[in-house]
């Protein structure tokens, strides 16, 4: 199991920034961390995104259903 770790550095943070667009929407950028990852976090999902000025998220889409093994609620995702 990768090492827990209980505290986070905001440099940490940038450093561990990627950024990711959209195939089907060249407009789309977003800058984000995995901040789970980082803390070692293996069954629950934390990131940390911006979406720079004059850009747009990824294209509009819909999440529903749950997710294979979880036993959480439903995953719901929608633009509105």
């Amino acid at each position: 199991m990768a090492e827990r770790k209980l505290l986070i550095k905001a440099d940490e943070v940038s450093e561990g920034a990627a950024r990711f667009s959209h195939p089907w929407n060249p407009n789309s950028e977003i800058v984000g961390s995995r901040l789970s990852a980082m803390a070692g976090l293996s069954r629950i999902g934390v990131s940390r995104i911006c979406i720079p000025a004059g850009k747009e998220s990824f294209v509009y889409h819909l999440i529903t259903g749950k997710r294979s093994g979880s036993t959480s609620s439903p995953v719901v995702a929608s633009r509105r």
